[in-house]
């Protein structure tokens, strides 16, 4: 506090500026710094953990494609599903080493070794199973393209004639006209169209069971009524032509080619079956275990990766809140910091504020008896303020006293000029007095004379000294009114230096210097009065003197002589009156001043 004292008001702005900025470069040090660290490591947990959590995903998505491919190939072991399969193992495998690649932990490196042990199996059952479904394949084409083949071409062909018969008979009835002819012959065609329906129905689902052996279930219920509904057309066909040798001859072929096929169906349907059953004993036991065992593993990869991937999240929110809470400490600390410096500065500027706006109201109402106390000590623009506004308060005291002093003695003089001028006039009026007397009998003049010219030198004497009087009364009186004026300009001196405060001091010293000025000029013009009244009464006093010498020579002067002494006497007498006059208005002028400085407490 005390080096806060000895600082300037704008060295103190300054300091509370820059240990704020301090404050708020900390706050941007700490944030810049932890959003690197969060920076940093979502960053590591992009480059890292989620590109292991991705190839986990492709790796689980790829081994799910190569399965789907592979259980396809078993049912339909064809060049594309091969190439298929195949694609799809290149980029498990790629997908497997980049994983690998980007494993460091020991962890992570068992999991992919156990994969790569299981792998090996997996591959070598995927090939005995792809390969047995291509022998499986092979082996029903064959048994297709040998025995089956020729005995169905001979099934069709007799098959085919029937067709021809019955399509050609029907065309020729159409033209003839009979009605019952062309109703069995329509009947006939609707029999063969039957025929060819139905053994095109058998052979395609024949074909399903075949080469979709786990979808039997689904297609055999299908053959088997196609058969059933084939037998009861052929029977229809037969019975409906058994008056035609010929016919009947294609029929015998079809039947014994038809029991011949249905002996190679059953065969290879049984071969089909028991081919598919062997597969999918490996596919859905030995192979489906080590598949658990491969998934089991991917699943641990994947769920390592997680693993690894929260516990990231988690460091990284762990990160968030404590950068959080220490910005926000920082920033409360900042706060209380600026409103701990707000309240200092404010009140060093406010409490000597407060001082002086009170001292000066004081002043302006007239009380000089206040102290304004400086108790910061401070060395700031304020402090000098006070200090200033002390100094002048300082000043204003003893002047105010000193004028005041000076304006009793003003009265004093004042009256006691007044006084004079009386005197100074009862006098004129007694020389007027004895120049009537003179006027009025010059017998007496004579003896008179030496009493006469004695009493005109005394009063003359008299006179001079009253005046005197008055001179150094009015000298007194300008010496005064000058220091009142000094005095005064010296105080709206020091009010203007106090400022806004000191502007109601500085009117009434402004009204003390005016009557200051005024009492100057009123005691020029007593001065004048005096000069001109000593003048005329001192030629009054020669001319009566003069005159009294002359009164024993030439008594016919005395009477001019006198007259003159007695206009003389009267202008004295205006004279004084003037003097009086001038010495009242001086006395209340005086008074005027003193009622000003009344106002003021010392």
């Amino acid at each position: 506090m005390n080096i806060l004292k000895r600082l300037k008001f704008k060295q103190k702005l300054y300091l509370s500026f820059g240990i704020l900025v301090l404050f708020t470069l900390l706050i941007s040090v700490v944030t810049y710094t932890s959003v690197g660290q969060i920076n940093n490591n979502y960053q590591d947990l992009t480059d890292k953990e989620l590109i292991k959590l991705d190839l986990a995903n492709e790796i689980k998505y790829l081994d799910s494609e190569l399965t789907s491919s592979l259980k396809e190939f078993l049912f339909n072991p064809v060049e594309e599903v091969n190439l298929k399969y195949l694609d799809y193992a290149t980029e498990l495998d790629n997908a497997l080493l980049n994983a690998k690649g980007n494993s460091s932990s020991q962890v992570e490196l068992d999991i992919f070794q156990g994969i790569d042990d299981v792998n090996v199996i997996l591959i070598e059952q995927e090939t005995f199973m792809m390969e047995k479904s291509i022998e499986n394949q092979a082996e029903i084409f064959d048994l297709l393209d040998t025995n089956y083949s020729f005995y169905k071409q001979v099934y069709l062909s007799n098959l085919n004639l029937f067709f021809n018969y019955a399509q050609t008979e029907y065309d020729n009835a159409l033209s003839s006209n009979d009605t019952a002819l062309l109703a069995n012959l329509s009947s006939l065609l609707q029999v063969a169209n039957d025929i060819k329906y139905y053994d095109t129905i058998l052979t395609l689902n024949l074909y399903k069971i075949l080469f979709q052996p786990t979808k039997t279930n689904v297609y055999e219920p299908i053959y088997l009524n196609a058969a059933d509904n084939l037998t009861i057309a052929l029977n229809a066909a037969i019975n409906a032509t058994s008056n035609n040798a010929t016919i009947q001859s294609w029929f015998d072929n079809v039947n014994e080619a038809n029991n011949i096929l249905i002996e190679q169906e059953t065969f290879m349907i049984t071969e089909s079956q028991v081919n598919s059953v062997e597969i999918f004993l490996i596919f859905d036991g030995v192979y489906a275990g080590n598949k658990s065992i491969y998934a089991s593993y991917l699943n641990q990869y994947f769920s390592f990766s997680q693993s690894r991937l929260l516990t990231l999240e988690h460091n990284i929110q762990n990160l968030v809140t404590s950068t959080t809470v220490i910005i926000l400490v920082l920033g409360v600390m900042a706060l209380l910091l600026g409103s701990f410096l707000s309240i200092v500065l404010v009140r060093s500027v406010i409490k000597p504020l407060h001082n002086v706006v009170n001292v000066s109201k004081k002043i302006a109402d007239g009380d000089l008896t206040v102290e304004l106390k400086n108790e910061s000590k401070a060395n700031d623009e304020l402090g000098e303020l006070s200090q200033s506004f002390s100094n002048m308060l300082n000043y204003l005291k003893p002047t105010v006293s000193t004028i005041s002093s000076i304006a009793l003695q003003l009265s004093s003089n004042s009256q006691e000029m007044a006084s004079s001028a009386e005197e100074v006039n009862a006098t004129s009026e007694e020389i007027s007095s004895i120049t009537q007397q003179i006027s009025k009998g010059t017998q007496d003049q004579t003896n008179q004379v030496r009493e006469s010219v004695k009493k005109a030198n005394d009063l003359k004497t008299t006179f001079d000294e009253k005046i005197k009087g008055i001179k150094v009364a009015s000298e007194l009186i300008e010496v005064i009114t000058s220091q009142v004026n000094m005095l005064a300009l010296n105080a709206s001196i020091e009010a203007a230096r106090a400022g806004e405060y000191g502007r109601g001091f500085a009117v009434v010293a402004e009204n003390i210097r005016s009557l200051a000025v005024e009492t100057k000029n009123s005691v020029d013009e007593v001065n004048s009065y005096v000069k001109d009244l000593q003048d005329s009464l001192g030629l009054s006093i020669t001319s009566i003197n003069e005159s009294i010498e002359q009164i024993a020579l030439v008594s016919e002067e005395t009477a001019s002589g006198a007259e003159e002494a007695s206009a003389a006497t009267e202008e004295q007498a205006a004279t004084m009156e003037q003097i009086s006059a001038s010495a009242q208005e001086l006395a209340e002028l005086s008074l005027e001043l003193e009622r000003l400085l009344k106002q003021f407490k010392i």
